[in-house]
């Protein structure tokens, strides 16, 4: 069976939209809305993002590989990508 590897690009803005939700830009020119909400409920450590002036303090990694909001949480830009739905699609 072949495994097939799918290159993320890498995400090079962030920008809060409301309601827990990220419009994530890449360098390939997609636009991708995400919504942070189901971390929230899943997972403990997310918790904080519930203050919108955590949430808001969202960010790049720097590598373009994660979004990031302090030391302690961040999310990998592979869930980022399969998770968003595509601007065409919003």
């Amino acid at each position: 069976m072949d495994i097939v590897k799918t290159k993320i690009p890498k995400i090079i803005g962030v920008k809060p939209i409301g309601q827990l939700s990220l419009l994530v830009m890449y360098e390939n020119k997609d636009m991708k809305k995400f919504d942070v909400k189901p971390y929230l409920e899943q997972f403990s450590a997310f918790a904080p993002l519930a203050d919108e002036r955590v949430f808001n303090q969202v960010r790049t990694n720097g590598l373009g590989t994660a979004l990031i909001w302090n030391s302690e949480i961040d999310i990998s830009g592979y869930d980022v990508w399969e998770a968003g739905i595509s601007r065409t699609n919003i």
